[in-house]
């Protein structure tokens, strides 16, 4: 789809030159790999890391998919957290490649760059980068089987449809909710009947028993566990919640990491374009250069998960903003063929991108380097920043004793834990006391025989020491406490407890 922007035009320059996707990619990767080195590995990347080493065809919260990629990398470049941040950068870079190839099918060459950018303008898609996590298989695949359905439609060719089935379990090994795009899809046949014939064609159900069968391990895995992760995920996402606080959170929440610069515009335009199209009116700005199936399925499978999760938001204890990313997939397609029949393109471009990157160097520093002065625990900064020291201060205290790093470290919730095993040298297994069904790798057998560390911040060991107690008998044995300052703040402070092991063996 041809642009009318000007040969003056930056955008309209930068569009002209040879591989312009491939150096927003590269350049994206460089900077954000550089912002990642400064700070640590967030405690639920490490965690995920822990899954990684244990690998199984399901875990408490979530299937296996974010562990399994995990692993291919640590194969690849080690146990280390660098190896972490590359490929988190990595997969990152790879998620917003597949995004361009999507754009670049749906719109063309320029709109394809242009919805990469309005990306690239989010504090989500760049930012995010830096942290390895459940969505980042599950994003990848969501596009992959968008991409699928677009050819689908293009086409006619129901063939397609083994491709999304394939698209669709992969997916659903990362992340369940990977559902509201085929629900997207049923929403698509409702409101465009001419695709009905789609429900009765043997590659859709060959499809489906495709995406059945890359699932089943993982369902089985749950029908031997009490189908602990469906349960989890269930009662996370739809009970608990305080309606309306919870609806405002998720709302604010959604709007600042998806660009309080682009996410209201998006809406306003969806908004006002709602009218006329239901009206049937092809002059409407969203329809032009719109083949109207092909808007359709964008907006079901786009809008789906927006409206899905805004309505779990009135019930839900958890519900996180973060988890509409598809929804902005589907609907910056829509605002980037808006923006690529406007005057001025570049010029809008080049605001959303300096507002964006404004706003993350300005709460990176503040965050980084303590500019609001704030001291532990009030700043979530500390999750970032000191677990190297923090490792070899109780690295230290244990040589100072004596002792050896326990194969076990004992924690109240599996984030402190989970940091722990990645950064002490000698990466012991994570034991929490909060979910013990989450101790597939630490059976408390195996805790109470070789023993353990047991850690926990001042104001939670009252209540965390008599449940390690009560799990592994009176024999505690306090250690010197561990106190890590950085960048004008405490980060972290920590009282350690050694469990001795209940049988020593004797040369």
């Amino acid at each position: 789809m041809s642009s009318p922007t000007q040969p003056g035009d930056w955008f309209f320059r930068f569009a002209q030159a040879k591989g312009a996707a491939l150096w927003v990619l590269l350049l994206h990767g460089l900077i954000w790999l550089g912002l990642s080195l400064p700070f640590d590995l967030h405690p639920d990347m490490a965690d995920h890391w822990v899954w990684s080493r244990f690998l199984a065809w399901g875990y408490y919260e979530h299937p296996p998919m974010v562990a399994l990629t995990m692993r291919l990398a640590t194969m690849i470049g080690g146990n280390h957290p660098l190896t972490l941040k590359v490929g988190s950068v990595l997969f990152s870079v790879l998620i917003l490649w597949l995004a361009y190839r999507l754009g670049r099918e749906v719109l063309g060459p320029k709109g394809g760059l242009v919805y990469l950018l309005l990306l690239e303008a989010t504090p989500y898609f760049t930012m995010g980068s830096v942290f390895w996590h459940i969505d980042q298989p599950y994003m990848a695949f969501w596009l992959l089987g968008l991409w699928s359905l677009v050819r689908l439609v293009k086409t006619g060719n129901p063939a397609w449809m083994w491709a999304f089935g394939l698209c669709l379990g992969l997916g659903a090994e990362s992340k369940y909710i990977i559902a509201l795009l085929p629900m997207g899809l049923v929403i698509f046949l409702a409101f465009n009947r001419s695709w009905v014939w789609l429900v009765f064609s043997p590659h859709t159900w060959g499809g489906a028993l495709l995406c059945l069968g890359l699932l089943a391990p993982n369902l089985y895995w749950n029908s031997q566990h009490q189908w602990v992760t469906f349960v989890y995920n269930f009662e996370k996402g739809l009970t608990g919640g305080d309606p309306m606080q919870h609806f405002a959170l998720f709302t604010v929440g959604h709007l600042v990491l998806f660009s309080v610069f682009l996410a209201p515009l998006l809406w306003l335009l969806l908004a006002q374009s709602l009218k006329p199209w239901l009206q049937g009116q092809r002059s409407a700005v969203l329809t032009q250069g719109w083949s109207g199936s092909l808007l359709s399925l964008v907006l079901c499978t786009g809008l789906t998960p927006a409206f899905f999760f805004t309505l779990t938001s009135f019930k839900g204890r958890g519900s996180d903003p973060h988890w509409v990313n598809v929804a902005y997939f589907g609907l910056f397609l829509i605002l980037a063929q808006v923006w690529v029949n406007q005057e001025g393109l570049g010029k809008r471009l080049l605001k959303a991108l300096a507002f964006n990157y404004f706003f993350l160097l300005a709460l990176l520093a503040a965050l980084g380097w303590n500019l609001w002065r704030l001291d532990y625990p009030e700043t979530w900064a500390a999750k970032t920043l000191g677990w190297v020291e923090t490792a070899r201060q109780i690295e230290q205290v244990l040589a100072d004793q004596q002792q050896p790093v326990p194969p076990f470290v004992v924690s109240r919730e599996y984030h402190l834990s989970g940091a722990l095993s990645l950064y002490l040298q000698s990466q012991p297994w994570p034991h929490s006391i909060e979910k013990p069904i989450r101790n597939l790798w630490s059976p408390e057998m195996e805790v109470l025989a070789q023993g353990a560390l047991v850690v926990c911040p001042p104001e939670e060991c009252p209540n965390l020491l008599p449940q390690v107690v009560e799990r592994f008998g009176d024999r505690l044995v306090p250690l010197p406490s561990v106190e890590v300052a950085l960048r004008g703040f405490v980060v972290r402070r920590l009282e350690l407890y050694l469990l001795p092991p209940l049988f020593t063996s004797h040369p």
